[in-house]
């Protein structure tokens, strides 16, 4: 019997196949709001009976984000975001890129917006500054997060860098 080999798929076809098929989501649709700290535990006990992880409880999250901005011909500065988790320091950084919101639906409460997500070295936010791009705020987040299928819903808090 003889073995069939398939030819190798080009990288940039099967990204892009994935990208026509959504298994690489490349748009992030947007619903945020403010919860009083008198309210959390609510919020976190109905999330966990609506979401997919009943059983283990929410991921917790402990984070540091930077935002980069660099000034371009067009009006709007290129801005990209720049992540990584505190508590685990082998884990990859995230470099995301976040796209203006689509004018859409009025009547959804919903921001559309595209996004691209890629795990980085730690060495990314030297890069950046040497191509041009400057900080311009950073932040730690420290929240839970839960999933519903293919949805992330993260509850968090944000500090200052300076009161950690």
């Amino acid at each position: 019997m003889e073995a069939i080999k398939e030819a190798p798929i080009p990288a940039m076809d099967s990204l892009t196949a994935a990208m026509k098929s959504n298994i690489v989501p490349n748009q992030e649709y947007l619903l945020q709001g403010s919860v009083l700290d008198s309210a959390v535990e609510v919020l976190l006990h109905r999330l966990r009976g609506l979401c997919d992880n009943v059983d283990s409880g929410p991921e917790t999250f402990h984070d540091h984000e930077m935002c980069f901005s660099i000034r371009s011909a067009t009006p709007q500065p290129l801005t990209l975001r720049v992540r990584r988790a505190i508590d685990y320091l082998d884990m990859p950084y995230q470099l995301r890129y976040i796209g203006q919101p689509e004018l859409g639906d009025k009547s959804r409460p919903t921001i559309v917006r595209s996004s691209i997500d890629v795990a980085t070295t730690p060495t990314i936010v030297d890069f950046l500054t040497e191509m041009g791009f400057r900080m311009d705020f950073e932040y730690i987040l420290r929240g839970y997060m839960f999933r519903k299928g293919r949805m992330k819903i993260t509850v968090s808090k944000i500090f200052k860098v300076s009161d950690i």
